[in-house]
């Protein structure tokens, strides 16, 4: 046993280096994108690509409903790929057909009502490559997921390059967008998914495809009881788009657009930790579902104690870091009339290490099917949010915000610690695990 654990600690270290690299490389991708609308492009160009992001990524991040986070951590296999998939399926013809909604309700025509809905579409098939993540994560293939990361990003920077150097409209480009994340999700993602299966399901079975996928689609018991059993991933999802969003909104009503400006650009920095921490918490989710799904009591506390300490760890360095060059740093990325925040971008940079280690600590009661408390968590920790910068922002400007979040990070890693303790305090059987996967909730069957 404890030969097994060292191993897999070692490959917990490859695998969150192999993640890490392939979201850097992702994150480059699309930054490339946006620069060669910036360089080729015209700002209307720039936003009406934009807009098409703010109003697809929300809808598509809700009707995801984590499920991908869910699969990974499904070790006892309580339902096979073709459920989620289905589901998938399912919620994206529910996120499409609110997107055309909010495109047309938006008053929005011509090219840039076309250009929201290849948006969309291209976001759509980036969640079926998702929840395609989901089984590789699931069987431990991340240098499968770091390929089809880049083979996504850098191709989509290619195409675009090309299609801008031939003054092909942003129609044009949205719409290429859009086929190439499917082609990429259909000739990539999807044998990259049959490659990983271990025969747990007939429709991965080669030559089969994404029409066998497709066919086995069946609207029954177990797609809702799958999709009640997410629905609070999809709140979880929702509370953390909200929680980064309720800021920059108090802050425009309060302060005006200039201070969002600001806050928004010193926040940016968040990304790079943040980035690191997903990198960690992706291959760690798999490894706790196979430690509860095996009873593993002792692997699955001394994996969650090394990546929560990591997260906490990974925000005091943010800190130190910021305490003693932020404010030099702040000057030579944006300019000197942001020197004067540095604190913000320190507390900013607190609740950001207290977010980390909360996060952690949520994929464990994941791993653990704790989902209701997780999703009542953190609809309590949005309000706790809401209310402080309601309250912090008139009074105290961009120091205000930021203490809100400090605020609501302190409410967050309180709450997953303790959901945790009690969670532990009755560590369930695998049998147990598989039961509360599967069981029908009252209002459905």
């Amino acid at each position: 046993m404890s030969s097994a654990a060292g191993d897999g600690q070692r490959s917990l270290r490859s695998d969150f280096v192999v993640n890490l690299v392939g979201n850097i490389g992702y994150a480059a991708a699309q930054w490339v994108m946006l620069l060669v609308l910036v360089r080729l492009g015209s700002p209307a160009m720039v936003g009406e690509y934009s807009l098409g992001l703010a109003i697809g990524a929300p809808v598509v991040m809700f009707t995801n409903l984590r499920l991908a986070y869910l699969l990974a951590s499904d070790a006892s296999r309580a339902r096979p790929f073709t459920s989620y998939f289905s589901l998938r399926l399912a919620a994206n013809a529910v996120a499409f057909v609110a997107i055309m909604l909010w495109a047309t309700i938006g008053g929005y025509r011509g090219s840039t009502w076309l250009v929201i809905v290849f948006v969309g579409i291209a976001k759509l098939a980036e969640a079926l490559s998702d929840i395609t993540f989901g089984y590789l994560s699931l069987r431990l293939r991340f240098r499968a997921m770091a390929l089809s990361l880049a083979l996504r990003g850098w191709g989509t920077v290619i195409l675009m390059l090309v299609l801008r150097l031939l003054d092909v409209p942003l129609v044009g480009i949205a719409g290429a967008l859009a086929a190439w994340w499917w082609l990429a999700f259909w000739l990539v993602d999807l044998r990259l998914v049959r490659n990983a299966s271990i025969g747990d399901d007939p429709a991965l079975a080669p030559p089969a495809g994404l029409l066998a996928l497709i066919r086995s689609f069946r609207l029954d018991a177990a797609l809702l009881e799958l999709a009640w059993q997410a629905v609070p991933l999809g709140v979880v999802a929702l509370s953390l788009s909200l929680a980064a969003s309720i800021p920059r909104l108090t802050i425009a009503r309060v302060l005006g657009a200039d201070a969002v400006g600001y806050f928004s650009a010193l926040a940016y920095v968040m990304v790079a930790g943040r980035m690191i921490a997903v990198a960690l918490g992706t291959p760690t989710l798999p490894r706790l579902g196979r430690f509860v799904a095996a009873a593993d009591r002792a692997a699955f506390l001394r994996t969650v104690a090394t990546v929560v300490a990591f997260g906490l760890a990974l925000g005091v360095a943010g800190v130190v870091a910021s305490l003693l060059v932020g404010r030099l740093a702040l000057t030579i990325v944006y300019g000197p009339d942001y020197a004067a925040w540095s604190e913000v971008l320190t507390l900013l940079l607190v609740a950001s290490g207290l977010g980390y280690a909360a996060t952690f600590l949520e994929d464990a009661l994941l791993a653990m099917r704790r989902l209701v408390a997780q999703g009542v968590l953190l609809v309590v920790t949005l309000g706790v949010i809401a209310v402080a910068c309601a309250t912090l922002i008139p009074m105290h400007g961009l120091r205000g915000a930021a203490w809100a979040l400090v605020i609501g990070a302190c409410v967050e890693l309180s709450g997953a610690a303790l959901l945790f303790w009690r969670a532990m305090s009755s560590w369930p059987s695998p049998e147990a695990i598989v039961l509360r996967a599967t069981a029908i909730p009252p209002s459905v069957g």
